[in-house]
């Protein structure tokens, strides 16, 4: 009777550690889960995307001056382009610019009979300028954006230069990206310069581009 007591109370004791046991492994298993889950979310949310380039929607402007005179603004169209995020964050955009597209604005009082936009816009095509029937496209690279700036690469007639992408606002609204800002390069570094030296010290060297850009996946 004693014997049958003590194997009752063995194998009671031995339920009773696996019943422990199995509690904590589940304990442990189901915290495994719910970091597993906290982790594949973590990566989810850094993953990178691609947006591609609403060319509708999106806006490039141009400016120059000429010095002590007047200035000329103008309009370009990118034709196609890019923006990857990580997130909230711009990890590397690339834009496609149609050169053909480049247009001034009449609206600033520098125009008349005698000197008419469309001559300034023959100018702007010639071998003087742009040379866009051998150059039909421009393109801007960057890289990520750091407190509001960006590095990148500008190429024009063929020269690749680099610039700084400044007072860059980025805007993220669920499939849809925006963002803004500006750069200013020297035409000079891209052979872009007119072909008498006296006149061409008139106009600066520095020409200015603004734009709005806007992005879907």
């Amino acid at each position: 009777m004693k014997k049958n007591i003590f194997l009752l109370s063995a194998l009671a004791g031995m339920f009773l550690l696996a019943s422990c046991g199995g509690g904590t492994e589940a304990v442990e298993e189901a915290g495994s889960t719910e970091e597993a889950t906290e982790e594949t979310a973590a990566v989810e949310e850094s993953a990178e995307a691609t947006y591609t380039v609403d060319v509708a929607a999106s806006k490039l402007n141009w400016s120059a001056k000429v010095i002590g005179i007047y200035g000329h603004t103008g309009a370009i169209s990118i034709s196609e382009g890019s923006i990857t995020m990580s997130g909230d964050q711009v990890t590397s955009s690339n834009f496609t610019v149609d050169m053909t597209t480049i247009a001034p604005v009449e609206d600033d009082g520098s125009f008349s009979e005698e000197k008419p936009a469309a001559h300034l816009l023959g100018h702007l095509s010639s071998p003087d300028f742009f040379d866009i029937v051998n150059n039909p496209t421009a393109t801007l690279t960057s890289q990520g954006v750091e407190g509001g700036s960006a590095a990148a690469d500008l190429t024009i007639k063929g020269q690749t230069v680099a610039v700084t992408i400044e007072s860059v606002v980025v805007t993220v609204d669920g499939d849809n990206v925006s963002v803004s800002g500006s750069l200013t390069f020297d035409r000079q570094a891209f052979g872009v310069a007119w072909g008498f030296p006296g006149k061409d010290m008139v106009l600066s060297d520095e020409v200015e581009l603004t734009f709005e850009v806007t992005a879907t996946k």
